[in-house]
């Protein structure tokens, strides 16, 4: 595919590919080297070679996620005028390995509200840790989400708190196979669990 059908778009350790499908010859594009996952299926997809893509595969729009990318997914942009707190911030996450990230909240010239990220897969089971980092005077509107949901590339059954104990859901995610949403209601950070 000539350069000029593909854009990429890179933000520290997040890096997604988007296709124009109409510039597509025959619904193949080049992947570039690596693990990716279909941001619409969920389905993997090894770089490095040809992929046949299809609108009911892929929808219209070819998008696909790195391997260890953490991805928030917010109803809304960060805030840069003083305003309120995201109700809830859920975490996408195909993990293979370590994924390490900072997810943003507020920012302004002088202050910072964000949340730092890690999942290491070790076995059987993903080692999770999300801690919250603030730098100048965040306004007092912003606090940690209520809600704090995690949809991960791997079958959840169980999850363990190594802080106080939490409410919490596990479910299938209904639109792609073998990923699974956690989520954690009244959330405390710092947080740290298992799931396996």
């Amino acid at each position: 595919l000539p350069d000029h059908y593909v854009k990429k778009y890179y933000a520290k350790t997040v890096c997604l590919h988007i296709w124009d499908c109409i510039s597509l010859h025959n619904g193949s594009l080049n992947i570039t080297p690596g693990a990716w996952y279909s941001w619409w299926n969920g389905n993997k997809v090894e770089g490095d070679r040809v992929f046949q893509t299809s609108e009911s595969e892929d929808g219209n729009m070819p998008l696909f996620i790195r391997e260890n990318a953490i991805v928030p997914l917010c109803p809304e942009p960060p805030s840069f005028i003083p305003d309120r707190s995201l109700k809830a911030l859920e975490i996408m996450v195909p993990l293979t390995g370590e994924a390490q990230g900072e997810v943003v909240e507020y920012f302004d010239r002088e202050s910072l509200l964000a949340y730092d990220v890690v999942f290491t897969l070790q076995g059987n089971y993903i080692r999770g840790r999300i801690t919250q980092k603030n730098k100048g005077r965040v306004p007092s509107e912003y606090k940690p989400p209520e809600t704090l949901k995690i949809l991960v590339n791997h079958s959840i059954q169980n999850v363990e708190f190594s802080t106080a104990a939490r409410e919490f859901s596990v479910q299938p995610d209904p639109g792609r196979k073998s990923w699974t949403l956690v989520t954690v209601n009244d959330a405390v950070l710092p947080l740290e669990f298992k799931l396996w």
